[in-house]
């Protein structure tokens, strides 16, 4: 069994499983919220490899409960590589898609070899996604509320990380996915792999601050507090950045060496690096 974290939301259960591989810890997080009628919704259930373990986790968490919908911020494989597997093997759940997203699910060709192109060995080490045939997948609105074995759970479109971003609030709990960062050993980090749309991010980050969560449920990695001032933070983190990179490219910085003159003036990528290696990632 994975190592497991329980959390409270409301009258619900919320399971926090690391689906950290390779020996490492507290670097994927999948949520596992049971409602009080027993039907779960399992939050980002991780990368492909090592689905077997995470099938048995949910099988011992759910007892005699059933999971009835697989909730995907996005399509990244660190997010959402495990679906098709379980789509396989839990055949009453459906899958929750932004609308960009779904096509890749459907079939996930272009987005494994798009993944093996950006990611290299990084791609192949969280494995290949299966395919997930049409009908088990649904695409909610923005704004829509789902509801999953008694528990409310709302869909909120947050582009800017990725186009077929969507964040979920349940409670007073806003699972963020990769639209609010990353918070590990301590410290925010950015989330802005190519095509990341910093209008859109800001955008979001409001949007989610309008809503007033009080938790904030990071897949890398858990739950912390206060969510309004934490999401805050990272949207200054983010301005600063910004404004950082467009100093250094108005002075001629070639785009291969901003990240060196990055950590020169805030140390951000020293100490990312730091953090992953203490918790067993490289």
């Amino acid at each position: 069994m994975l190592p497991v974290e329980e959390h409270g939301v409301s009258s619900s259960k919320l399971y926090v499983i690391d689906r950290s591989i390779q020996g490492s810890r507290r670097i994927i997080a999948s949520y596992l919220l049971v409602g009080p009628t027993g039907g779960a919704a399992l939050i980002d259930p991780g990368p492909g490899n090592g689905y077997e373990e995470l099938t048995d986790t949910l099988s011992q968490l759910l007892g005699n409960g059933r999971l009835e919908a697989v909730l995907l911020t996005h399509i990244h494989l660190d997010h959402a590589g495990a679906s098709g597997h379980l789509a396989r093997i839990f055949k009453e759940a459906s899958i929750y898609v932004h609308p960009r997203g779904a096509p890749h699910l459907a079939d996930p060709s272009r987005l494994w070899v798009s993944s093996l192109e950006i990611l290299g060995d990084t791609a192949r080490l969280y494995g290949e996604p299966l395919p997930i045939p049409e009908n088990r997948l649904k695409v909610p609105r923005d704004g829509e509320t789902i509801d999953v074995g008694g528990t409310q759970i709302t869909v909120i479109y947050t582009p800017g990380h990725a186009s077929h971003h969507m964040s979920f609030m349940a409670g007073d709990l806003l699972f963020a996915g990769d639209s609010a960062g990353t918070f590990q050993c301590s410290s925010l980090f950015p989330t802005t792999p190519f095509p990341f749309k910093l209008v859109d991010a800001l955008e979001s980050l409001d949007r989610m601050r309008e809503l007033r969560p009080r938790r904030i449920a990071y897949t890398h990695f858990g739950i912390q507090e206060p969510a309004v001032e934490m999401l805050s933070l990272y949207r200054s983190l983010l301005v600063e950045l910004a404004e950082l990179v467009w100093s250094l490219m108005k002075r001629g910085v070639e785009p291969d060496e901003i990240p060196r003159h990055v950590d020169r003036a805030t140390g951000m990528v020293t100490r990312y690096r730091e953090c992953m290696e203490s918790l067993g990632a490289w």
